[in-house]
């Protein structure tokens, strides 16, 4: 069993339905900007300032912080509907993709880059999320903080490498394109 994705344990099935969410997701974010419905701006690709690298990396210790508050709930569908935002997020990015590739190559390169880091941190903290739950879920309450704790620590190790270095180039990438 593959340590990575053991705590998610996501079926053929529910592997198909993420798949057809992630399509139906793009076809409407796809639709609403082929209409006319929503407009996107220019990407704005520069030297990041301290601004926009503050900007960067708030946003991403506000996820990590979503995430490690979620672990204190010991409950698992909680962490598993973060998969739909995760699916609009990315079908979102890829969208925006499509839009600037033609105009603006480099800037809508470091977009995907951005939206690929971000999908691959949210997924490894999710995992890390619901690795928490499993460790603390039976335990006694009396000592719930050292033992949750003790969870964070303890939980799935090669997942913390892949989470940070993602977070990292999220954080960097999100820096280098001015919202």
């Amino acid at each position: 069993m593959n340590t990575l994705t053991a705590p998610l344990q996501v079926t053929q099935r529910t592997g198909w339905r993420l798949v057809s969410l992630f399509i139906l997701c793009f076809g409407g974010c796809l639709l609403l900007q082929f209409t006319g419905v929503i407009h996107e701006p220019a990407l704005v690709f520069g030297m990041p300032t301290g601004t926009t690298f503050r900007q960067s990396v708030l946003v991403n210790l506000t996820t990590v912080a979503v995430f490690l508050l979620l672990s204190f709930t010991s409950i698992k569908w909680l962490g598993k509907a973060l998969l739909l935002f995760i699916l609009l997020g990315a079908s979102e990015g890829l969208v925006r993709f499509l839009v600037h590739v033609s105009v603006q190559p480099g800037a809508a390169i470091v977009l995907l880059i951005s939206t690929v880091s971000d999908v691959v941190s949210a997924y490894f903290l999710l995992v890390l999320l619901l690795d928490v739950i499993d460790r603390t879920r039976f335990q006694t309450h009396a000592h719930y903080w050292r033992n949750w704790w003790a969870a964070l620590v303890n939980a799935n190790r090669p997942a913390y490498g892949w989470a940070v270095s993602a977070l990292l180039l999220n954080t960097v990438t999100s820096a280098l394109l001015q919202k």
